[in-house]
């Protein structure tokens, strides 16, 4: 068979350059090593499968230490605002996403924000935890996050 296309590399980029031209018409063949593509997309965040960060891209551009030379250029022609709108172009609803996390940063609990409000239970007195919004609903900012301990009164706490 002739193909338009081989993408060597089933990772994040692999997959977003097969599936435009696929979509587009062509015919792609997509090579991977690995048992299954997309090994690393699935382990980001601790296997909550991050997209992106959310950050302003100044904000995010100074964090990046390494090939800063390279980077800057290319997350400048796609961003992580323009990845969002990638997904969100071909129906994938991405949500808004809350996570508690102990004072070492495993996740405690977390849960998609809706109409109706999510409650916490379980928590140990005297621990802190912190709060941390990983997604913001569609037209909104990223809330800071809030770090909080349990008081041992015995009360519901809000």
């Amino acid at each position: 068979m002739e193909y338009d296309l081989i993408v060597i590399g089933g990772g994040a980029a692999g997959l977003m350059a097969a599936g435009t031209a696929a979509s587009e018409g062509r015919r792609v063949l997509l090579l991977e090593k690995m048992e299954k593509p997309a090994r690393k997309i699935r382990i980001t965040g601790k296997g909550r499968c991050n997209l992106t960060n959310i950050k302003p891209a100044e904000e995010f551009l100074e964090k990046v230490q390494v090939n800063r030379d390279f980077f800057i250029p290319a997350y400048n022609s796609f961003g992580n605002k323009a990845l969002v709108r990638f997904f969100e172009k071909r129906g994938v609803k991405l949500v808004s996403l809350g996570l508690l996390l102990d004072d070492e940063n495993n996740v405690i609990d977390q849960w998609v924000s809706g109409e109706n409000p999510h409650r916490i239970e379980r928590l140990s007195p005297s621990k802190t935890y912190t709060l941390v919004e990983e997604i913001p609903a569609d037209g909104y900012s990223t809330a800071e996050s809030i770090e909080f301990t349990v008081e041992d009164s015995g009360e519901i706490q809000t």
